[in-house]
């Protein structure tokens, strides 16, 4: 007489559901690290293109005398004499379908380039340039879990140390 076993199969499945338990384990932390390193590079491409082109505006302003003025909060790449420059302007890295570059405030003495920051929503409107008081001038980098503009504004509130729970604008002004 042949006995079946009736307790094989569910130790099959507690097994496979272990297996499964084991590799989950080990393959979200891995991911979630990853996604924070992605995070983390978008950062530091955002600064990095963001001092190229602080030193692009400086040669324009050493040239001319003046910061290219494209209209405050314009797209970058509308600033047409800064291809004399720099071949490619650099396209925001949280950018969106409708505003991939990062955007552009200046006054004649004074600019500030802007990126959409982690949470890829703009959420800079005006920064407080005054051309009959003098510019206000801002520099370093800038930004913080709220955006450039509010209780950050000229501060160095944005950093690489911070910048997994900062999700608002990054942004770099000068001179």
């Amino acid at each position: 007489m042949v006995r079946k076993k009736k307790g094989l199969a569910l130790i099959k499945i507690l097994i496979v559901v272990v297996i499964i338990g084991i590799i989950a384990g080990i393959a979200i932390p891995r991911f979630l690290r990853a996604q924070k390193s992605r995070l983390e590079a978008k950062v530091a491409q955002a600064f990095a293109e963001m001092e190229t082109l602080a030193e692009v505006l400086e040669m324009h302003y050493r040239d001319y005398g003046r910061y290219p003025i494209i209209g405050q909060g314009g797209d970058l790449r509308l600033a047409l004499d800064l291809k004399k420059y720099l071949a490619v302007i650099p396209t925001d890295p949280f950018g969106t379908a409708s505003v991939i570059y990062y955007r552009y405030y200046s006054t004649k003495d004074a600019w500030l380039i802007v990126s959409n920051g982690p949470d890829g929503k703009p959420d800079v409107t005006a920064p407080n340039f005054n051309e009959s008081t003098g510019a206000v001038r801002v520099s370093g980098e800038l930004g913080g879990s709220d955006g450039i503009i509010g209780t950050y504004y000229g501060s160095n509130k944005w950093s690489r140390a911070t910048s997994r729970k900062d999700k608002g604008d990054i942004g770099r002004g000068g001179p």
